[in-house]
């Protein structure tokens, strides 16, 4: 081991690097995202004793400390970003392989943190399914690697040493001060940018610059030891997604971690025994490799195995045993200074950066090879027939089924009336019907949103104008009528519909209403592999996990709104009828498609296909029965027999 090394550091990045896996993979640890936090101040401290001793010998140079970082960070990285973009060829849609290899190209460059930043929120639920998320870490220590060791050089290079932390204290106090500026107005800038993010490594810098407190008491820096290590895991165990972080929250593991160094650097510490137990420091040893690995595996492994228990548990071991090797075989080797000149480094370096660089633009620039899946585009959910705002108010609709002289039937919903209007087109065509769609995808026309007034009052004219004969309601219901009867967004999104209602009713229509089709507990992610797969494998089934009695469940508190809908005169269809089997082995469970058939888009989308295949026989008599000119008072379609 190099002269001065500390294995209570490393240690300190097990405890460090574990907590972040357990908060990654849910297993109790809900403030585990500061062990990156932890990693920063560990990172600072080790850098400038090592400029500073280097500065004081007359041995620093640029060239050489940059070569360091290259050969201490590149090589691994290299590896695990061509193995994450590997799996991500067989595991996601082109759209999100695309999304993958830009975070690659940016990871290449140096700048993941701005491409995430810009992209999603590190909390946010798409962001636990992007591979390289955790890269933005790395970015911001690179950029910082980059800059510190010349504003070392610029303003504290030439100080005596007991000035030293004072200048840097001067370069941390305005990084903390933006830090605590923008978490709550700009969260996601003071998440992943390097100047909100700097006081931290500058902690760990000031905490390198410090005299050793050997003069202090044995039982004093105990104590101040433990007080750091209690401070590091009470925010390991105390915050959670919901706290505003980093902001103030940061102080508690940042200062936790530079006491706990600077009390253990005066001496041997209880607390520095312990972190010093050699199990914990291999794992500290190899918690770069560990911290690259684990992520992209629980990734992957979620979305492959979603139905697995614990498959959490597999990809760490995974990569706790590649982490393992990758240390011993690729980051211990490019680490050795005899691994190759200087010179050679850097070509090495620009050589892996320009292929990991290629490989993502070529990716990025195929639009994510939508050649892997080549039915790609008959798995979309919707065909065109969306509505512009402008086209609603402007009186406006899509028209549906054959052109006639007057409107048959109108189709008002979301993205999930969207999902329906290629099958309802069609069937309108066949039954000789002219319908129109207002349906607005992603933007819910029924609830009671600041802004929505006029287009509620548009559909509302729309209706009285085209006096339809039918009109047809279709929305992910849970999102408005997801809470208690007597809350206040319930009611105001029951009454909003009311009027729709009253209205279609007054204009001579009858108002149907569809409920929401089952939802399941898989992620989008996950349903798209499945998609992947069924493109592959069009010999399987392809469905997922859902029961009657689970949906009935979940929709409980829509079903009561339709109640009230329906003494008003809207009919509900049943739905239940013609998505779970009646009778068989699998009775009371989602109806299967054919084979290599998907019937979701995500976890709530039907595919066009698996509208079709699903709804078809619910809407075809319906619309036959609207063509005859008949009342059109189809409730209940026939059951599916057992399979």
């Amino acid at each position: 081991m190099k002269a001065g090394y500390r294995p209570d550091v490393d240690g300190l990045r097990a405890v460090a690097v574990l907590a972040v896996i357990l908060f990654h993979a849910g297993y109790g640890c809900p403030g585990g995202f500061v062990g990156v936090d932890v990693f920063f101040v560990i990172s600072g401290y080790l850098i400038t004793r090592l400029i500073f001793a280097e500065l004081d010998s007359g041995s620093f140079s640029l060239a050489g400390f940059w070569e360091r970082r290259i050969r201490r960070i590149l090589p691994i990285l290299t590896v695990v970003i061509a193995v994450t973009l590997a799996l991500g060829a067989i595991h996601l849609w082109p759209d999100d392989f695309d999304g993958l290899a830009d975070s690659a190209l940016a990871m290449s460059l140096m700048v993941s943190n701005l491409y995430f930043w810009q992209d999603t929120g590190y909390f946010t639920g798409p962001a636990e399914y992007k591979p390289l998320l955790h890269t933005w870490s790395l970015s911001v220590e690179e950029q910082f690697y980059v800059l510190y060791p010349l504003l070392v050089l610029l303003c504290a290079g030439r100080l005596q040493p007991r000035h030293r932390a004072a200048v840097l204290a001067a370069l941390a106090i305005p990084s903390l001060a933006l830090n605590l500026a923008t978490v709550g107005e700009f969260p996601a800038a003071a998440f992943y940018l390097l100047p909100p993010r700097a006081w931290e490594l500058l902690a760990g810098g000031i905490v390198a610059v410090l005299p050793a407190p050997a003069g202090l008491a044995r039982p004093a820096r105990e104590l101040l030891a433990l007080a750091g290590l209690a401070a590091v895991l009470l925010a390991m165990f105390v915050f959670d997604r919901n706290t505003a972080f980093p902001g103030a929250a940061a102080l508690l593991p940042v200062a936790g971690t530079a006491v706990l160094i600077l009390a253990t650097s005066g001496g041997v510490t209880v607390v520095a025994a312990m972190l010093a137990w050699r199990p914990l420091v291999f794992v500290g040893l190899i918690s770069y490799s560990l911290y690259l690995w684990h992520w992209p595996l629980l990734v992957f492994a979620r979305i492959r195995y979603a139905d697995v228990a614990n498959v959490e548990l597999a990809a760490i071991v995974l990569a706790l045993m590649l982490s393992a090797l990758t240390w011993r075989y690729v980051e211990t080797p490019f680490r050795r200074r005899g691994a190759g000149r200087r010179a050679l480094v850097y070509r090495a370096a620009l050589a892996s950066t320009t292929v990991i660089a290629l490989l993502s633009v070529g990716v990025a620039a195929s639009s994510g090879m939508p050649g892997r899946a080549e039915a790609y585009g008959a798995l979309q959910r919707d065909a065109g027939f969306d509505v512009p705002d402008a086209a609603l108010l402007a009186g406006r609709g899509t028209p549906l089924g054959s052109p006639g002289p007057g409107t048959d039937f109108v189709v008002i919903g979301d993205s999930h009336a969207s999902t329906l209007l290629p099958m309802l087109n069609d069937l309108a065509a066949r039954a000789r019907l002219s319908g129109l769609s207002l349906a607005r995808a992603g933007r819910s026309p029924f609830g009671n949103v600041a802004g929505q007034e006029h287009i509620h009052a548009a559909l509302l004219n729309i209706i009285e104008s085209t006096r339809p004969s039918a009109v047809i309601l279709v929305a992910r219901w849970p999102n408005l009528f997801g809470r208690a009867a007597a809350s206040r967004n319930y009611a105001e999104n029951l009454a909003l519909l009311e009027a729709l209602v009253d209205a279609a009713t007054a204009a001579g229509a009858t108002v149907w209403v569809l409920p929401q089709v089952p939802e399941h507990a898989l992620s989008r992610a996950a349903v798209r592999f499945q998609q992947l797969q069924a493109l592959r494998h069009p010999g399987r089934h392809h469905a997922p996990t859902i029961t009657r009695d689970e949906y009935a469940a979940a929709t409980a508190a829509a079903r009561d709104a339709f109640d009230r809908l329906q003494r008003r005169g809207a009919r509900q269809l049943d739905i239940s009828a013609h998505v779970f089997e009646s009778a068989g082995p699998r009775a009371g469970q989602l109806v299967r498609g054919p084979a290599g058939m998907l019937l979701y888009w995500d976890n709530h989308h039907l595919t066009q296909s698996g509208a079709r295949h699903l709804l078809s026989p619910l809407f075809a008599p319906l619309f036959a029965e609207l063509a005859a000119g008949g009342a059109a008072d189809i409730r209940k379609g026939q059951p599916r027999p057992g399979r």
